[in-house]
């Protein structure tokens, strides 16, 4: 007796259907942050900012922490190519020898300022603050 053809069930997506579009895994994780890579010595360092402004930006960490990458990423926050970034910021990238990355992460704290580091699946190793969108400049006014 022949069997008969195995029926798609709504679990599985018939042959030659379009799967649905999903972020990949890495992007639908909360992001851990890693401060090993910190560069205290650039224009941009941690220790220029004042007692208020690290408060704030540790609140924004933890508040990124309850979100997933695909969120974040949805809020203004962007990898953008090595090459796009201004030069003071590349011969830096090449004094703290992390000029073999192409792309940096810049992490949309609130209007202007950013912080950017190296990206890992879903760890970001944080370099520098940026208060006011020097790395990368932008054409918005």
């Amino acid at each position: 007796m022949p069997k008969k053809p195995k029926r798609a069930t709504a679990k599985e997506s018939p042959r030659g259907g379009k799967e649905p579009r999903t972020p990949p895994i890495r992007e639908l994780e909360p992001p851990q942050w890693s401060f090993v890579l910190v560069d205290i010595g650039a224009q941009w360092s941690f220790s220029n900012m004042k007692g208020p402004q690290l408060a704030k930006a540790l609140r924004r960490l933890g508040e990124f922490e309850k979100m997933t990458w695909a969120a974040i990423e949805q809020g203004g926050s962007h990898p953008i190519q090595v090459t796009e970034i201004i030069s003071d910021a590349r011969k830096r990238l090449v004094k703290i020898r992390q000029d073999d990355e192409d792309v940096l992460f810049s992490l949309r704290m609130s209007g202007k300022q950013r912080i950017w580091g190296i990206r890992d699946r879903h760890i970001l190793r944080i370099l520098w603050w940026d208060p006011n969108h020097e790395v990368y400049p932008s054409s918005k006014k």
